[in-house]
């Protein structure tokens, strides 16, 4: 299986005054290429597609007309997109039923289960391979804000032993459900 990372296009963005439009679109392009000539299983974008959490309609259309473009060209692509924190959570999964009719999942939000715990299969995505089977399971955390994450009682920082709380126990389910031979592949945006 054939992977993709990316992360950070920040589209829409200006640069002092800046507009980089063209460069975006250039990059797109080339990047459109590369799946279709390397042949690509799976694209990762792990985090800020926009650069504000309101984006243009102009940023919005480039992004969605890629998507589209490259799930046409390419029948065996798999996309995985994780929000930054450039990017509003909601907004980014708002259309999933329709991304994910073009084989897109968009992780957002982190979704909670009834009495609070986190939904750590939301927050799995299994990539397959040409076969269809699944050969690949992805851990797809987006950029986690204030009441994501567990509450962990701490002396240090409570944000950042909080996120690693969440990884760990997110891993830990995976390696559970783990099949022989599958890869785990943890894709998130975040500071380290």
């Amino acid at each position: 299986m054939k992977i993709l990372h990316t992360a950070d296009w920040h589209l829409g963005q200006t640069f002092f005054g800046y507009d980089r439009t063209e460069e975006h679109g250039v990059f797109l392009n080339w990047l459109a290429e590369e799946i279709r000539q390397k042949e690509i299983d799976a694209l990762i974008i792990a985090g800020d597609v926009f650069d504000v959490s309101n984006p243009s309609a102009a940023s919005q259309s480039m992004y969605y007309q890629f998507i589209y473009r490259v799930t046409a060209e390419n029948p065996y692509l798999q996309i995985v997109i994780v929000a930054g924190n450039h990017d509003s959570a909601a907004r980014l999964e708002a259309p999933l039923p329709l991304l994910q009719a073009m084989r897109t999942e968009v992780r957002g939000v982190v979704r909670k289960l009834e009495g609070g715990e986190i939904d750590y299969d939301h927050l799995t995505i299994e990539l397959k391979n040409r076969e269809g089977e699944a050969e690949v399971l992805c851990m797809a955390v987006p950029f986690l804000r204030q009441g994501d994450y567990p509450v962990v009682e701490t002396e240090g920082n409570p944000y950042m032993e909080g996120v690693r709380e969440l990884y760990a126990r997110l891993l830990q389910r995976l390696w559970a459900r783990r099949e022989t031979n599958q890869a785990i592949l943890a894709v998130g945006h975040l500071q380290a």
